[in-house]
């Protein structure tokens, strides 16, 4: 009897070792809450450049959701609000430096009800944009999100990258772009529906590997649902998935067609090219 009791608890432990070892190595359910990066510093000029410093902003979002952040780098960094200074010193003539920087999520923050500054909305819209943004009007806030983002899968293809930014008009009768047409378009189509969404520059990845590269830059759209934030992603066929298949790390919210332009990272001389490995 002992020993039929002895080989039951075994075969339970192995079970749980099992399901502890499949979760530890597997974390499909929970993405790492760090985020690095491998920024490589280049002077361009034969002159010197003396006390350089990089500037950017902290993560915006984590797959939607708004964290506290600490900041870690292999140069001296100062923090002050939402933006950070990394200090990387003096450069010799077309010298290069690499610094490794790392945001630490420390808990999210509080969902509340922030909204980024209105994108403005196409100001001549063709006849077949202002149609197809009408065709949603009789549908509840949450049917107009998924129904808009069922439609731009079905109907609007993703190019991959281009560098050109063409719009929400040329993609709509091109029925294709890439994933800042994608983002422009269907956050044209909601936010003539009354929907709020964000505009979002950002990086997205399916590996378990905390560091992102330039590879990995996006463009998205968040989109306010019942007092949270989720991800609605076109391009990537991506709404707001349980499973957390991908990890969408939000850094910038666009504000106008100017903005799509932004820079994540800003070196203090313009002799100093910052580049993502």
């Amino acid at each position: 009897m002992f020993l039929i009791r002895w080989r039951v608890f075994r075969r339970i432990l192995r079970i749980r070792l099992v399901c502890i070892i499949a979760i530890s190595v597997f974390p499909r359910f929970a993405w790492s809450q760090v985020v690095e990066f491998d920024l490589r510093l280049q002077n361009t000029a034969s002159s010197i450049v003396v006390d350089a410093q990089v500037e950017g902003a902290l993560p915006m979002t984590l797959n939607g959701a708004s964290y506290e952040w600490r900041v870690e780098s292999s140069v001296p960094v100062i923090v002050e609000g939402e933006r950070f200074r990394l200090a990387v010193g003096s450069f010799g003539s077309f010298a290069v430096k690499r610094v490794r920087l790392s945001f630490v999520g420390m808990g999210s923050k509080a969902q509340q009800n922030v909204v980024a500054e209105a994108y403005p909305l196409t100001a001549t819209p063709s006849s077949e944009l202002f149609a197809l943004a009408e065709s949603f009007a009789g549908l509840s806030y949450q049917e107009k999100v998924r129904a808009i983002y069922g439609w731009m899968v079905g109907n609007i293809k993703f190019t991959g990258i281009d560098r050109q930014v063409e719009g929400a008009t040329y993609a709509l009768s091109k029925k294709a772009g890439d994933c800042t047409e994608h983002m422009l378009l269907a956050g044209e189509l909601l936010a003539r529906n009354g929907v709020t969404v964000r505009r979002v520059l950002g990086f997205v990845s399916t590996s378990i590997d905390e560091r992102l590269t330039s590879g990995d830059l996006h463009d998205w759209l968040e989109v306010y649902d019942g007092g949270r934030w989720i991800v609605v992603d076109s391009s990537y066929i991506f709404y707001d998935d349980a499973s957390a298949s991908r990890r969408y790390v939000g850094a910038h919210y666009y504000v106008n067609e100017k903005d799509l332009r932004y820079q994540l990272f800003t070196p203090s001389d313009n002799r100093l090219r910052v580049f993502l490995d």
